[in-house]
């Protein structure tokens, strides 16, 4: 479909949708079609070994009882980890949490309130681990070994290394909604991992930190020069986990109605495995929650990425004979640009990418000419 005004030829391409293919769809989904083959293959050898236990609903019940404990943090560590970065300190942040938790509720006799603390102090101490990561330098391995312990040892002196009851909370209207039974027989703790499940998955594959995660990931020099805030990013991903991790530990002490100084030092290996057996790489910039990610754009320049070797360049509108229609070359084009083909006759969101050896800030305003007398394309830097 095309259309012309003042001379100018405005096309409308539209959107191509493959077949269905079997072995496409295999090789798109193949980590996730593997460990699934594993799990159903490994349920029905229990099965068949232990009829009376694997068909029976109690042990399911239990399985959705204590997995989300630490599911629920294998969500946005997954984040990190596709981030390039690692994150060991999740336990002592799930037992920080609950002594914020503990020591708010003391003060104040309000369990809505010490709810409210424990998730700001996982909020705070994933900005903490992200600050020393990104503005310091220090690799995140290394840094959240250190504040394992820092947090854990925090832990043991708040608390005197003393457990104790949390049977107050069974009063509150927080007891039911976190580890309550939906309809008598559903556990919410379940409920609360499908939640966050399924809003890992849209802030992972439909929101732009999503991108910015994998962009981050696969080649932070690339990201950078696309013009996203990589050190923002970063710590933005850990304070996700911080606050995730504060909200499981709530979770967990709630059902047992209990605390124990020791809160998550049994989930650590669990989470990790969670994590890479999901088909996370250790080396960051692959990885996915539930199905294959959308594909995200890359910088022209990444040699990595198969499709920054032949950028995709949009055809400049020109003025054109009512017979004849000229196109300028993309070898004409004198910066890299990352936009949608087509002739248009509108203002195009999209990005352009040139070098620069200057300060960034010190351009006031980037003005991209077109001659259509001369047919090249000039970039000018003010």
């Amino acid at each position: 479909m095309s259309s012309q005004n003042n001379g100018i030829i405005s096309e409308a391409k539209q959107p191509y949708k493959e077949p269905f293919k079997i072995g496409r769809f295999a090789r798109a989904y193949g980590p996730q079609l593997g460990i699934l083959a594993v799990f159903f293959t490994l349920w029905i050898i229990f099965i068949v070994s232990a009829p009376k236990t694997f068909l029976s609903y109690q042990i399911y019940y239990a399985f959705m009882s204590t997995i989300p404990f630490f599911a629920i943090m294998a969500i946005p560590l997954t984040m990190v980890v596709i981030a390039g970065e690692m994150d060991l300190s999740f336990p002592s942040i799930m037992a920080m949490g609950m002594v914020s938790f503990i020591l708010t509720y003391n003060a104040t006799n309000s369990v809505l309130l010490a709810f409210i603390v424990a998730l700001i102090s996982g909020l705070f101490i994933g900005w903490l681990n992200g600050v020393i990561i990104v503005k310091f330098g220090i690799p995140s391995l290394v840094a959240t070994i250190g504040t394992q312990f820092l947090w854990r040892g925090a832990v043991l002196v708040l608390s005197q290394g003393k457990s104790g009851s949390l049977n107050y909370i069974r009063e509150s209207f927080l007891y039911p909604l976190l580890v309550g039974k939906l309809g008598g027989i559903f556990p919410m703790q379940m409920v609360w991992l499908m939640v966050i499940t399924i809003l890992g998955w849209v802030l992972l594959n439909r929101h732009k930190f999503g991108a910015h995660i994998y962009l981050i990931g696969d080649n932070v020099d690339s990201a950078k020069l696309m013009g996203i805030n990589t050190g923002r990013t970063r710590i933005a991903a850990f304070m996700l986990l911080g606050i995730v991790s504060a909200f499981a530990g709530v979770v967990a002490s709630f059902h047992v109605a209990y605390f124990w100084p020791s809160l998550g030092d049994g989930y650590l290996m669990r989470t990790l495995a969670s994590v890479f057996l999901g088909g996370t790489s250790v080396f960051g910039g692959v990885g996915t929650i539930l199905g294959r990610p959308r594909q995200q754009p890359r910088f022209p320049g990444d040699e990595s990425s198969p499709e920054a070797r032949q950028p995709n360049l949009p055809r400049v509108p020109t003025q054109v004979a009512p017979v004849e229609r000229r196109v300028v070359r993309g070898e004409d084009v004198v910066v890299e640009c990352a936009l949608e083909e087509g002739l248009t006759t509108t203002a195009r969101r999209g990005f352009l990418y040139f070098p620069w050896k200057g300060k960034l800030k010190s351009i006031k305003s980037v003005v991209l000419m077109y001659n259509s007398d001369a047919g090249n394309l000039t970039l000018k830097l003010y």
